[in-house]
Parts: C-alpha cells; structure tokens; sequence
C-alpha cells in the first residue's frame, strides 16, 4: 500500500519517466501499481461503480469502469468496461 503523500513525491517533480524509475528503485518487488477510485453507490444499495487503473510504466497501463451488484448478501462484479489504455 502506498499513500497519496508517497505518489506524489514519486512521481509530481520527477519528470516524464523519472516517477517510475524512482517508484521500482523505492518498491523493487512490484510489478504494478494499481489505482482505485472512491465508489459510488446508488440510493437502494443495489449497484456500485468505481474505476481502477493499472499501470507498469509511462506508456503500460490500462484503466476501467466497474460496476458491482449486490446480491445474494454479496457485491459481485456486472460489468466491466476499458476507459482508457497507455
């Protein structure tokens, strides 16, 4: 886990590919850096929307819009939709 403070001393004054370089010297074991947003919960607490960003490099990642329901007594995954990609 990696707080807001630490991403953006990363990556905010490191340049263009300077963050990353600086992300893997600092977490050497990891292979990605995943991103999720807030969620988003409709008024009966029957769908939940939120993105996540996966990403490896400047130019290595992918970021998608999640909708969940809940059913059953559990959240489970509806749809998936790619927003973007790098």
């Amino acid at each position: 886990m990696v707080d807001e403070a630490t991403l953006a001393r990363l990556f905010e004054k490191s340049g263009p590919t300077g963050g990353w370089k600086q992300f893997y010297r600092e977490y050497p074991n990891a292979s990605a850096l995943i991103l999720f947003s807030r969620v988003g919960i409709d008024g009966q607490a029957r769908q939940a929307l939120f993105s996540v960003s996966i990403s490896s490099g400047m130019t290595r990642g992918a970021s998608y819009l999640v909708l969940m329901q809940h059913r059953d007594g559990a959240w489970h995954q509806f749809k998936e939709k790619m927003v973007g990609i790098s």
